[in-house]
């Protein structure tokens, strides 16, 4: 079955314009509608939910679309999935491995079945979620989970500059003030809540306090630690872009002789499960799981109702840190 991107690639116009003239919009020409309809016959394009925008009655089962099998977004997938449950709901698990392009496909699939709600950990970015804007303008109660690629989208956000920042205050109540970031690059949202840390203390980053440029991911990590110890040997303290990257920076510090957490406390971001069983234990930022989960059930359940209107969907979710054995207050 065709799908409306196809359409739309082929008569030349947006899968917005495609959609409003399938729905009988008035404002669309009748030269293009008529190329359009022309084009849907030939392709054997059937209207769905989407396309045409009709509030039709819904079922008891919400799809929700993930981007790919990987241990943070089930633990959210798990909260949702049992407070949807509670409330009647079956949920339907969706993997897209297509990016932006997949996402569309299978979201247009999922509501041909007339879902009662539709859930995503988005793959697209801005410039990219035509199809999502589509999606809220079809009344089809829907939540996004960790990522907002177009203003006004209902979306269950983490604040992970809040979860850094709380992180960094941390090592600074434990007398750190040698507290060192590694990552792949300044600017984003990480780095952000580094120095935000520092400023709620009331204190300043050490100089040139952002070792960047390393890739997150274990062999990173390893590579980011040599970096550290050759260019800040008084650093007491480093805050890492990711857990996977800071086994790699255990690693690395391990091979540097430095002791963890005696001479260098590190902390990481994620809280996967390898970070309870490495040497030492990892002190991370963990993923609120519980709290997003619960706060898209809510937003879902509350759309579904007719008690929270598109683009009031809102919410944000704080990450927490944990305390485990890479990290020690200073004497």
């Amino acid at each position: 079955m065709a799908t409306l991107r196809e359409i739309a690639q082929k008569a030349g116009v947006s899968i917005r314009t495609v959609s409003r003239a399938l729905s009988g919009a008035a404002d669309v020409r009748a030269q293009t509608r008529e190329s359009i309809e022309r084009i849907s016959k030939e392709l054997n394009y059937r209207p769905n939910p989407l396309a045409r925008g009709l509030k039709l009655r819904r079922g008891y089962v919400v799809p929700v679309i993930v981007r790919e099998p990987e241990e943070l977004a089930f633990a959210k997938v798990c909260v949702l999935e049992r407070e949807l449950r509670s409330a009647g709901y079956t949920t339907q698990l969706i993997f897209n491995a297509g990016g932006a392009e997949g996402e569309a496909e299978h979201l247009e699939q999922a509501l041909g079945y007339r879902p009662a709600a539709v859930v995503l950990f988005s793959a697209v970015r801005e410039g990219e979620a035509e199809h999502l804007r589509l999606l809220h303008d079809s009344g089809t109660p829907y939540v996004l989970i960790d990522r907002r690629p177009l203003p006004g989208l209902d979306a269950v956000s983490i604040d992970r500059a809040a979860g850094v920042a709380g992180a960094v205050e941390h090592l600074l109540r434990g007398a750190h003030r040698n507290v060192f970031y590694l990552g792949p690059a300044e600017g984003d949202e990480r780095t952000k809540g580094f120095a935000r840390g520092f400023r709620e203390a009331g204190l300043r980053p050490p100089r040139n306090w952002a070792v960047t440029g390393f890739k997150s991911s274990f062999e990173g990590g390893r590579r980011a630690a040599s970096e550290l110890v050759r260019r800040h040997p008084e650093a007491t303290a480093a805050f890492v872009y990711s857990d996977a990257m800071a086994y790699g920076v255990l690693k690395g510090l391990a091979e540097s002789g430095v002791g963890v957490p005696g001479r260098m406390s590190v902390v990481g971001f994620d809280d996967r499960s390898p970070s309870r069983y490495v040497s030492p234990p990892l002190s991370t930022v963990a993923h609120p799981h519980e709290e997003v989960g619960r706060l898209a059930a809510e937003v879902l359940l509350g759309k579904i109702a007719g008690e929270i209107r598109p683009g009031k969907g809102s919410r944000v979710a704080v990450p927490r840190f944990v305390q485990r054995d890479s990290t020690r207050e200073l004497e």
